[in-house]
């Protein structure tokens, strides 16, 4: 049986990095329970982001600023429509 090598992720190392220093647990879908709205458990998510934020940039990372106009998204193809109602 062939081994599987490991995927590599395709998120940029910020994404990475805080992913990895946020404690998940803490951070809950709006389902969850009304105790997750509160303005403690938010501002604890602000903070434990922020030191994630701290430790990327104290190791070397680099903030890019990216224009508002900018997307990643293709340019779609013009859409013809001549002719297209019927006689």
């Amino acid at each position: 049986m062939a081994k599987k090598s490991p995927s590599i992720s395709k998120k940029p190392a910020v994404h990475r990095a805080v992913e990895d220093a946020l404690d998940m647990s803490s951070v809950q879908s709006i389902d969850d329970s009304p105790e997750s709205h509160t303005v403690a458990a938010k501002e604890r998510v602000r903070d434990q982001l922020g030191d994630a934020v701290a430790n990327f940039l104290a190791q070397g990372g680099k903030v890019q600023q990216i224009e508002p106009h900018v997307t990643a998204a293709p340019p779609k193809k013009p859409l013809s429509r001549y002719g297209d109602r019927p006689i």
